[in-house]
């Protein structure tokens, strides 16, 4: 697998787990009308990447979404018919990719001095940790999507996190992981990241809003109709000092 990314050009073996990563919400919350913040995203083998998430895809894109190669973003679908509502919730429902998501809202508390950012990031990187150790991999690449915002957001919060640990049978495993900063819209990677991290992020604003934990049919698509193995989601509703 080859991408253009800050690094340059970078080729990533098959026996990478690749994970694509986009972020939802603004990390003050401060925008009224959407009062969350969260990073989501998928991962694969490299090996699957293509029979996985590209291949389906474009090929989703090309017969419900104007063409293969046409960008498809969550936040500019406003106003989908029942047949892209469809086909979506069947791609995420059928090709069991890993997914991940951590959410925080305006309604949750924080009872330390670290930004939420930096919280959210660090339950984001365990759903991964969680998923990924049912994989099978040599090492780890995360590729966020570039943006001014999202560049400086990965820089700070995500430098930390140099390898990924875990442990099966007692037995402790580690893999390195290395970070990539791509173009937004390189890959479909990114692509199904931002509707992963969209479907998240939305669905705690919904709960929020009424009160009352109900998924959503989009939600429950991307996250309950696969195998539990490859989903992690976490709603952050409160921070203290034994979280970080």
């Amino acid at each position: 697998m080859v991408l253009e990314t800050d690094a340059g050009v970078v080729e990533l073996p098959a026996d990478c787990f690749v994970v694509f990563v986009d972020e939802t919400g603004h990390e003050l919350l401060s925008d009224p009308r959407y009062p969350v913040f969260g990073f989501g995203g998928c991962g694969v083998l490299v090996s699957d990447y293509v029979r996985l998430l590209e291949l389906p895809w474009q090929q989703m894109k090309a017969a419900y979404f104007g063409g293969a190669h046409k960008p498809l973003h969550a936040a500019d679908l406003r106003s989908p018919t029942p047949d892209q509502r469809g086909v979506l919730a069947a791609y995420f429902s059928r090709f069991h990719f890993c997914r991940f998501a951590a959410v925080v809202s305006e309604a949750a508390v924080l009872e330390v001095e670290n930004p939420w950012a930096q919280i959210v990031a660090h339950g984001f990187v365990k759903r991964i940790v969680e998923v990924a150790r049912h994989q099978r991999f040599g090492n780890v690449a995360i590729i966020f999507e570039g943006s001014a915002r999202g560049d400086a957001l990965v820089k700070r919060y995500f430098s930390g996190f140099e390898a990924f640990r875990w442990e099966v049978d007692d037995v402790e495993y580690t893999a390195p992981i290395t970070k990539y900063i791509a173009p937004k819209g390189l890959t479909a990677g990114l692509e199904v990241a931002d509707f992963v991290a969209h479907t998240a992020g939305t669905a705690v604003r919904t709960w929020r809003q009424k009160g009352v934990r109900k998924d959503r049919k989009d939600f429950a698509a991307v996250f309950k109709e696969v195998d539990e193995r490859v989903v992690s989601f976490m709603e952050i509703t409160k921070a203290t000092p034994t979280v970080l």
